[in-house]
């Protein structure tokens, strides 16, 4: 089978923002009698030249090839998460989904000089960051990218995009390593506060939603100790109208001509909707009792609750194939236009209405020191933990089809034209009385986690071609899990139900797909319905451990650099070694395992380790 997908879909959003930050100290003396004031008066502006002359100067600092944005950068665009903002540096490309998933209509994946994301690495402060999925198909694949949905860019400080590699960089970054640096009370003026305030509207969802953050930073007047505080709160609703063209079947001897052709497997109209709420904060205490040693702990939590609807009325070309159309059209190896009339068996048409309740979260806790044993000497430590995860609390599909029904279809750029011989309102009883297919669904849960510790020594050079002599240690312990608890339904053979069974009154709206297309709106299954339906009939949903679906895969590593930083007039250099030692075992499930572990409703399935 030849397989191809096209996804033709549209989102849009407006943003109105309002922002009120404290903390920018500026001076000047007033006049009592209203006079010019002094020529001595100081003003003190701080504005976007700061942070591009500040970014520039770290940037021709670097010994490697590099992006920096600053706090400054940031704050001045509405960005959601840290990805909004990347996608302003140079060679940075931003994903707004995953293949499988499609898009959502907010960044969420990054990919540095064109490679996949997967191989690309994400630090916060120098140190791994969990992460978690919201999209069930991101959570069964067991993905290494990062989603940035999880990381809000009122954390940030500074970021840097580490474009090329060298002896000192944590492993993993094929394309790139992006380094997340969070804001340190220290380097802040005593009792800074920053508030932000933002109301989005998305154009097709048609709401107004709220985006709120603050930040308060303290430290005492010997600038030994601080603290800083933050905390976030962001809603975004999201609807997506679209046509999918979802792979192509091969239909052998196609009208009898002896030649293979293929036809659409499935042409869909696709309607997603989705409010996304994001909510957490962030702390840093700083320690500084001396000019040679200085500790900082810090810790970041996020969750993004992430409920979605997802409806797809589509042709079902797979079916249709085995069947000859009353008129057709061919172009090369494919059939660009068919149709077929009404007829007892004929399935012509097929609507998933899936329903997930689902979030994602993630949280670190972490200690740095430094410490300058002498002036030449400085040796540098991190330990840490962080945990994330993508959780599908529960997922519900509910397929129905229409039989002996009239359908046609003619493939066209961008939009494909469907006709289908259904009754012209979706609410009619006729139109609602189609037959019942099949469910299915159940919870998901793909915690990821690692603890992890490393120990840097930096010694400087006086004169000569050798600047600086690096070298260290890493070691890490990661786990990532897929715990899939699948449900069985014995509905799914009684097929008595239909989209009437489960219909509170859902429509797409009357705008839908309006700037892509004659694409055809319909009537769609109600959440509340469904799950009611489920687990009331039939004696309810059976949910038990999916093995062919879950697996466990451990990690550890352990690392060792050295790199020496060579220079002169005019050019500079570093040259090292980094060796890794990398260990993993994995566990999945297979249903010829020599011991069976498992035995449920979905028959017998055994561990093998690797």
């Amino acid at each position: 089978m030849k397989f191809k997908r096209h996804i033709l879909m549209t989102s849009a959003a407006a943003t109105l923002a309002i922002g009120l930050s404290m903390g920018v100290h500026a001076y000047a003396q007033d006049s009592a009698d209203g006079a010019t004031p002094a020529d001595d008066t100081t003003v003190v502006v701080t504005g976007i030249r700061k942070s591009l002359q500040s970014a520039l100067k770290q940037k021709r600092n670097a010994d490697r090839v590099s992006e920096i944005i600053t706090a400054e950068d940031i704050g001045k665009f509405p960005d959601k998460n840290v990805a909004d903002s990347l996608s302003r540096a140079t060679g940075v490309n931003v994903v707004t989904g995953t293949a499988a998933a499609g898009g959502f209509g907010e960044n969420e994946h990054i990919s540095i000089r064109g490679t996949d994301p997967n191989l690309n690495l994400t630090l916060l402060d120098g140190h791994n960051m969990a992460t978690g999925d919201w999209f069930v198909l991101d959570q069964t694949s067991g993905s290494r990218s990062f989603n940035y949905t999880m990381l809000p860019s009122e954390v940030v400080g500074t970021i840097e995009v580490i474009k090329a590699s060298s002896a000192d960089v944590i492993e993993g970054g094929i394309g790139g390593t992006v380094d997340v640096h969070v804001r340190k009370p220290l380097d802040l003026p005593a009792n800074t506060i920053a508030a932000s305030a933002q109301g989005m509207y998305s154009t097709l969802a048609d709401k107004w939603n709220p985006n709120v953050s603050g930040m308060y930073s303290w430290k005492n007047d010997s600038r030994t100790f601080g603290i800083l505080f933050g905390a976030f709160y962001e809603k975004r609703a999201f609807r997506r109208d679209g046509q999918e063209i979802l792979g192509f079947t091969a239909t052998p001897n196609f009208a009898g001509t002896g030649q293979t052709k293929y036809i659409p497997s499935l042409i869909g109209s696709a309607y997603f909707t989705q409010e996304r709420i994001r909510q957490g904060g962030n702390f840093m205490a700083q320690w500084k009792p001396s000019d040679k040693l200085e500790i900082d702990f810090s810790g970041l939590y996020t969750k993004l609750q992430a409920d979605n609807e997802n409806h797809n009325f589509m042709m079902w070309g797979s079916k249709l194939s085995a069947v000859t159309p009353d008129a057709y059209t061919v172009s090369g190896d494919y059939v660009t236009s068919a149709s077929w009339a009404a007829a007892p068996g004929l399935n012509a048409i097929v609507q998933d209405d899936i329903f997930r309740k689902a979030h994602s979260s993630t949280y670190d806790l972490n200690v740095d020191f430094t410490y300058k044993a002498t002036d030449a000497l400085t040796i540098t430590g991190q330990a840490g933990y962080t945990h994330g995860e993508g959780v599908t609390d529960d997922t519900a599909a509910w397929e129905t089809y229409w039989d002996n029904t009239a359908v046609s279809y003619q493939l066209g750029n961008p939009v494909t034209t469907v006709h289908y011989g259904l009754p012209s309102d979706p609410t009619s009883a006729a139109y609602l009385n189609n037959k019942y297919s099949w469910s299915w669904g159940g919870t998901i849960s793909a915690p990821d986690e690692e603890s992890y510790a490393k120990l840097d020594a930096e010694y400087d050079f006086a004169d000569g071609v050798l600047k600086t002599l690096k070298f260290g240690v890493r070691a890490t312990d990661h786990t990532r899990e897929l715990n899939y608890l699948a449900y069985a339904w014995p509905g799914n053979s009684a097929g008595t139900a239909n989209l009437a069974s489960v219909f509170d009154g859902g429509v797409t709206p009357s705008n839908y797909a309006h700037d892509l297309g004659p694409i055809p709106g319909y009537s769609y299954a109600s959440a509340d319905a469904v799950y009611n339906y489920l687990d009331t009939h039939n004696g309810g949903r059976t949910f038990a451990f999916y093995a062919p679906q879950s697996f466990a895969v451990s990690e550890k590593t352990s690392a060792a650099y050295v790199m020496a930083k060579l220079g002169g007039e005019k050019w500079r250099a570093d040259v090292g070694v980094r060796a890794v030692e990398t260990k993993e075992e994995s566990t999945q499930y297979s249903a010829n395992a020599p011991t069976i572990t498992v035995s449920n409703i979905f028959v017998n399935w055994g561990a093998v380790f690797t």
